[in-house]
């Protein structure tokens, strides 16, 4: 009650504020909703009534924002704490000519960049032009959050060639910190401190440079090349009467037959079975959720073709599933090409990317280029294709492509598209909606109780011990006396405290089985060892209940009898299911572990790292009174019985998910869990395509899952690229372009 009758603080209207901004809330609604707080608490609280006075009292705070003419300028300076990164070339370059502001990691490196956002549907004088801001050192996790991309200009209207005028503004204030700093207060070390800063490049800007154009290469070249395939194609009457202009590639001419024209099957054209294997293959994919797309929504089986492709739906075509789609049909020569190209892109789009390996894939492009060039018509070549070769310089001069990409600032450009309520004065809803948002933010650093709004929540959390979270009911369950106990065998040999107790057990058994082969010693150690280790704490215990920690008392002790089984849990990053709650559309049962493998060979014992795949069955949690352990059960494919085969052409691991193994040892820790999904070979269909999926928290997902922008970043890439004659590049026939085994012209 004391809450009740207690005066409202200003925390409570900025929470409030902070529904507002996170949901979108407009100023009547908010307005209503304030007015009846007002009439629900005791009175003479000091609730404002309306929309317009929490706004007034946030300016008083210090808050807000200048509207400005062409004719007037604003300096508007903005402090952030930050953090020292890994320098790109560029970043080293600046260093080392101005080491003045290299001396402090406290000074900015920023990026800029600006595009329209059509708030009205119609011509582009409806348009707003936000000039974005981001800090590139702060930690990689964050730079590219909502949260530290600022609004820096919002331009009305279309500026075309004027942008220069508009931007001046920015770049006075620009100047004042690259030249002379400003005075700002460091909160971690409580002292003033003079912040200056520097900006490394920009996005989207009339008149920028060949590099700075190039930042939407990526997508373009990728939504070009997927013109060739079902659907929209790039290849017509208009691409055959060039060949004819040019006299090139007479196999491919339009010939008139009879009252219709034909055009011959190019190296690249797909038969109507092709084409069937093709968007079937798209069509079953099914991966874990917040991975893409669904991508059985934009396959037409009927009309055999792609439908409804956005940008990242390009992006995760070209990078993952079209060398897949592609590997047992088309001409041989162009499919290589082909996915060369695919696996440029993916390389190029990794986290950590090695300069040597850049310098090898750059001589491989080349190559790769030089293949489409043989394969492909004169209207494939537009100047994205082109330009790519410039990609791999230009990641040695800025760094990986992830941090500079389209989609983060897309995110925000959806985000600033959703503030406006008034389409004729979107400026302003954008300005007061944004103005509201950096004010909630500062105000959370000192009610931490509030979320974020610039930052997704983790929902991957984990507690201390990394045991993560489960996601549905538990069902208290009964298991087998015999299974029960492979699930404490497990967890006592996967606990680091129990190892020198294995070692002493091992030697107990060799010293009272001398002569022994050591197989059947391990055997031996497997069965009687949770007895003995039990039995053994128990003694140390009865000399010194300190001898024995408690991680140690309580494994060896056992878990209760009655364990708890879940259908979803959180951990790792990952979101893992079991296969009978996986449903039809995505799929979370892959799981993969890296284990050490034992080998004995003529009485020598030898240990190897392997990775075993499988499909999650249940998921357990053991009490074990001081803590409590989740195991996944797990149906693992044989990797004796040929279960685990490797591409040795494309990298690609392939796995036989009906050759089941291991079935003594069908436990894990959820925590060794790696999530994999499997994709159904082309060539053989017992086997399945494995791919790994990069982990999933707080640094790469976002409140809501949108597949249009859960972009997927790998830290590695283990495919290989088809090898290609290098003397075969200046020799052409009609082999390399034209299909004889195809009789289904176009």
């Amino acid at each position: 009650m004391k809450s009740l009758t207690s005066k409202v603080c200003p925390p409570a209207i900025v929470k409030l504020l902070n529904l507002k901004g996170k949901y979108g809330a407009s100023d009547k609604f908010f307005t209503e909703l304030l007015g009846l707080l007002k009439k629900m608490l005791p009175a003479g609280n000091e609730m404002v009534e309306k929309t317009y006075q929490a706004k007034k009292l946030m300016r008083m705070m210090g808050s807000g924002y200048k509207k400005i003419h062409i004719s007037r300028w604003k300096v508007d300076n903005k402090t952030h704490k930050v953090y020292e990164n890994i320098p790109a070339k560029a970043w080293r370059t600046i260093d080392e000519k101005f080491p003045e502001i290299a001396k402090d990691p406290r000074n900015l490196r920023l990026g800029i960049s600006a595009d329209g956002v059509d708030v009205n549907s119609g011509t582009r004088h409806h348009s707003v032009w936000p000039v974005l801001s981001v800090i590139y050192n702060l930690p990689p996790w964050l730079c590219m959050k909502r949260k530290f991309i600022m609004l820096s200009v919002l331009i009305s209207g279309y500026p075309g060639n004027d942008i220069d005028v508009f931007l001046e503004p920015l770049v006075d204030d620009l100047h004042t910190l690259f030249e002379t700093g400003v005075d700002t207060y460091d909160a971690s070390t409580k002292e003033n401190f003079n912040l200056r800063a520097v900006m490394l490049w920009t996005k989207r800007l009339p008149c920028t440079s060949i590099l700075e154009e190039i930042q939407h290469l990526v997508s373009k070249a990728k939504s070009e090349l997927a013109k060739c395939f079902p659907g929209k194609t790039k290849d017509g009457m208009n691409a055959r009467l060039d060949l004819a202009e040019l006299g090139i590639k007479p196999e491919l001419f339009a010939r008139q037959e009879e009252d219709k024209t034909t055009l011959p099957p190019a190296g690249y054209t797909l038969t109507n079975a092709e084409k069937d294997i093709f968007c079937e293959t798209l069509s079953n994919i099914r991966v874990p959720q917040g991975y893409c797309s669904n991508f059985s929504s934009l396959v037409s089986l009927k009309d055999r073709k792609l439908i409804g492709l956005k940008s990242h739906d390009y992006h995760m075509l070209m990078q993952e599933f079209l060398p897949i789609a592609i590997r047992s049909i088309m001409h041989p020569p162009t499919r290589y090409a082909i996915i060369r190209f695919c696996f440029f892109f993916k390389f190029i789009c990794r986290k950590e990317i090695s300069l040597q390996e850049l310098d090898k894939m750059q001589l491989e492009l080349v190559v790769t280029l030089c293949l489409l060039e043989k394969f492909f018509p004169p209207s494939f070549f537009d100047i994205m294709i082109h330009l790519t070769v410039h990609l791999t310089r230009e990641v040695k001069l800025c760094g990986p492509i992830c941090f500079r990409w389209m989609y983060p600032f897309e995110r925000c450009m959806k985000v600033i598209k959703g503030h406006v309520r008034n389409r004729n004065r979107p400026e302003g809803c954008i300005a007061e909606e944004t103005i509201a948002e950096e004010t909630i933010e500062f105000f959370r650093e000192y009610h931490k109780t509030m979320k974020t709004i610039g930052i997704p929540p983790d929902k991957h959390v984990t507690n201390e011990n990394e045991d993560g979270k489960p996601l549905s009911a538990g069902k208290s369950s009964e298991v087998s006396g015999e299974v029960f106990q492979k699930a404490h065998l497990y967890v006592i040999q996967n606990t680091d405290e129990i190892v020198p107790y294995i070692e002493r057990h091992k030697q107990v058994l060799k010293t009272k089985n001398p002569g022994k082969r050591i197989a059947l010693l391990e055997n031996e150690h497997s069965k009687s060892f949770a007895k003995w280790l039990r039995e053994e704490v128990e003694r140390e215990l009865a000399i010194s209940k300190d001898s024995v920690s408690e991680t140690v008392r309580w494994i060896s002790y056992g878990p209760r009898a009655t364990i708890v089984k879940y259908e979803a849990y959180n951990i790792n990053g990952y979101t893992f299911r079991t296969k009978s709650n996986d449903g039809i559309v995505y799929q979370n049962s892959g799981v993969s572990v890296e284990a050490v493998d034992l080998h004995i060979s003529k009485e020598v014992a030898t240990t190897r790292k392997a990775f075993y795949y499988g499909v999650l069955q249940e998921i357990w949690v053991l009490d074990y009174r001081f803590r409590q352990i989740p195991l996944f059960k797990c149906d693992w494919v044989n990797h004796k019985a040929g279960g685990v085969k490797h591409d040795p052409n494309l990298g690609y691991t392939l796995v036989d998910l009906n050759s089941l193994g291991h079935k003594d040892d069908p436990f894990i820790l959820a925590s060794q869990a790696r999530q994999v999904f499997y994709v159904k070979d082309q060539i053989d269909k017992k086997l399945s395509i494995v791919f790994r999926t990069p982990t999933k928290n707080y640094k790469d997902t976002y409140d809501e899952v949108d597949e249009e922008f859960s972009t997927v970043i790998h830290e590695h890439n283990d495919n290989i690229l088809p090898r290609v004659n290098r003397r075969d590049l200046g020799n052409e026939s009609q082999n390399d372009y034209y299909r004889t085994d195809c009789e289904e012209p176009i």
